[in-house]
């Protein structure tokens, strides 16, 4: 008989980490109870980024699947030039497979249900939307998602875009403000529009915020620096986290503990 449960469970954790499907009987919480972690991923397909739309690729699959490691859900939406409705073409995912207490086994199974999702992603990243990159809009369209997902413990948003967007009258991919001043008083200006929503997490413990490929492909290694640093500056006056910027998004900047300080994934030439 113990053989017979021995070969059982070996079948089991065999077909869970092959993505048999069993995740959706075997789940952690009640359906409607809140995940512990939501994790909300923001894809520019703006024309600029089609050169690097495979590194855009990794860093989704990245966050998504470090969200699955930790049991937690995911929403996945595109951003073009037009980023003024409320669509997610991915909503709600989660993975909370569990099996029994073997946790590695686990974290295993879900971070094979993560990959099922690449295929998708991949598709996603073949679109081809309206000009320009309508990222201010789109973190209002976050902040819309993250007022409705206020019970969950731990919001996390991604933002994968080269940052050559025009951000008011101001062209970022070819005069982003170089100075702390310059970039405060964009910044001032673009709230006082309702072009940067406030209160990004709309109350509750604040949301932490990794901000990939930013500056990748641009000019020179200054422009890059100061797109990157507006964007940071934007994004924190929000009452936001930057955890890390820059051109990568490092798997372990993002399944690590929280950091007290801001990882920098090198240069953005």
């Amino acid at each position: 008989m113990k053989t017979v449960r021995m070969i059982t469970a070996t079948v089991l954790a065999a077909l869970l980490l092959a993505g048999c499907g069993f995740g959706q009987e075997l789940t952690g919480g009640a359906p409607d109870s809140p995940p512990p972690l939501v994790t909300v991923v923001v894809l520019d397909i703006s024309g600029s980024t089609l050169p690097r739309r495979d590194a855009y690729l990794s860093d989704a699959m990245t966050a998504i699947t470090g969200t699955a490691e930790l049991g937690g859900a995911v929403y996945v939406s595109t951003v073009d030039g037009l980023a003024t409705d409320d669509s997610w073409q991915i909503a709600d995912r989660r993975f909370t497979t569990s099996v029994g207490g073997n946790q590695a086994l686990a974290r295993a199974a879900r971070r094979r249900k993560a990959q099922r999702l690449r295929p998708r992603i991949a598709r996603l990243l073949q679109g081809r939307g309206q000009g320009g990159s309508d990222l201010l809009a789109a973190l209002g369209n976050v902040r819309r998602l993250l007022c409705t997902l206020a019970a969950v413990p731990e919001r996390r948003v991604v933002i994968i875009s080269d940052g050559a967007v025009n951000a008011g009258d101001v062209n970022l991919y070819r005069q982003p403000p170089r100075s702390d001043v310059a970039r405060a008083r964009l910044v001032d200006h673009l709230r006082g529009a309702g072009e940067i929503p406030p209160n990004l997490g709309c109350g509750g413990r604040p949301v932490r915020v990794w901000l990939s490929q930013l500056g990748a492909g641009m000019s020179d290694r200054a422009t890059a620096l100061a797109v990157r640093s507006f964007f940071v500056a934007a994004v924190e006056s929000t009452g936001a986290v930057v955890v890390a910027e820059g051109p990568q998004l490092l798997p372990g900047s993002f399944t690590g503990a929280d950091s007290g300080s801001r990882a920098t994934t090198g240069g953005g030439s």
